[in-house]
């Protein structure tokens, strides 16, 4: 609790305030801060529809669920912030200017600028011993990040009038794609499409749709990468680069000391690696972190079923045929269903990590 306190505690030797705006990352309107400490984020729940959804239906079954599930990759959830009654007679709360709830959650981009500070070094570092300038437009030090849910639904922004009528702004604010695939091994794949069954499984039942997986990607420097099998710990405090000549590679026990580890809660417990603190990838290029979040919106709430109404309406005007559900009006077992085939489809395996298993 004296952790959790210090993050929202500015620093008395920083004037720098203990809360960052991230501004507005979401479709929903919604706006971020991070702690200046960057283990978490404050979101804001501004829909009345969302925010009554988790108080009343979904805060104790999930709750209990991640209590009893550490491996579960919802994605933790410490504080439901409401704002007192007093307060919602200003200006702000009557005109909707202002939000009355918010959540804090973990930040799974924890250690992002210090990580992309270390591989920087490390890549120039790798090119320069091969004789060659690091190209900057490619930035291979980058982090990535991906705000994946199923885009096969109708998205009216994205499909009417084949999206002329919204800004490429909006229409891009509606859902990342990957292009690329995560390099796991077979059992780390099991691993990973077992525990999004399980997590989605307890969204359906309170009737969640419209959920997304955050996915992050943190590169290893070439000189710290090595194959791993699915129980190898990328975090050990034991890691040592190996110089080498240009004939072989380098090699590094792990983990890649580019990338930050954290081990103070939310990420701990589970000990990593883990999703929330990072499971490395087969081919030994990348970390991962991934988690399930935004689970605020229910099918059986009123603003669904207006939207649901209007979507039928629109499909029996529409000429152009039946254009079919929207992430928001489908049902929550469909939606799961299409949740798990994406996930699954962004996927490619290499070896069992059955032989780290044995070992």
């Amino acid at each position: 609790m004296q952790s959790y306190r210090a993050s929202f505690t500015p620093n008395e030797n920083d004037r720098q305030s203990s809360l960052q705006s991230k501004g507005d990352m979401g479709y929903s309107g919604s706006t971020f801060f991070t702690t200046s400490d960057a283990k978490y984020l404050v979101k804001s729940v501004p829909r009345h529809f969302e925010h009554t959804f988790f108080r009343d239906d979904l805060l104790k079954p999930y709750v209990n669920y991640v209590s009893n599930n550490l491996s579960s990759l919802l994605i933790r959830i410490t504080d439901f912030l409401a704002v007192n009654d007093a307060y919602k007679v200003s200006p702000g709360f009557l005109l909707g200017l202002a939000p009355s709830h918010h959540i804090i959650m973990e930040n799974l981009l924890i250690g992002k600028e210090e990580g992309e500070r270390r591989a920087k070094k490390l890549f120039s570092k790798h090119r320069t011993k091969r004789r060659g300038p690091l190209d900057e437009d490619v930035e291979p030090w980058k982090w990535g990040s991906w705000d994946l849910k199923p885009t096969s639904y109708f998205f009216p922004e994205r499909d009417i009038a084949q999206g002329k009528l919204t800004s490429e702004a909006t229409k891009s604010a509606l859902a990342d794609k990957l292009n690329d695939r995560l390099v796991l091994t077979e059992s780390q794949a099991e691993t990973f499409i077992t525990q999004l069954k399980r997590d989605t499984e307890l969204l359906a039942s309170t009737n969640a749709v419209d959920y997304s997986l955050f996915l992050v990607r943190i590169p290893i420097p070439p000189s710290q990468r090595s194959p791993i099998g699915a129980n190898e710990n990328p975090f050990s405090d034991d890691a040592v680069e190996t110089e080498q000549d240009d004939s072989t590679s380098a090699e590094v026990q792990s983990p890649p000391d580019a990338i930050p580890t954290p081990e103070t809660p939310p990420f701990t417990p589970p000990s990593p690696p883990s999703w929330k603190t990072g499971v490395k990838s087969a081919d030994g290029k990348y970390v991962y972190r991934a988690a399930i979040l935004d689970f605020f919106w229910a099918k059986h709430k009123i603003h669904a079923k207006m939207m649901t109404h209007l979507v039928n309406f629109w499909n029996k005007v529409d000429m152009g045929g039946d254009n079919g559900p929207m992430s928001i009006t489908t049902s929550s077992d469909e939606y799961r269903d299409r949740f798990i085939e994406m996930c699954q489809s962004y996927i490619e395996t290499k070896g069992s990590g059955k032989e780290d298993d044995d070992e």
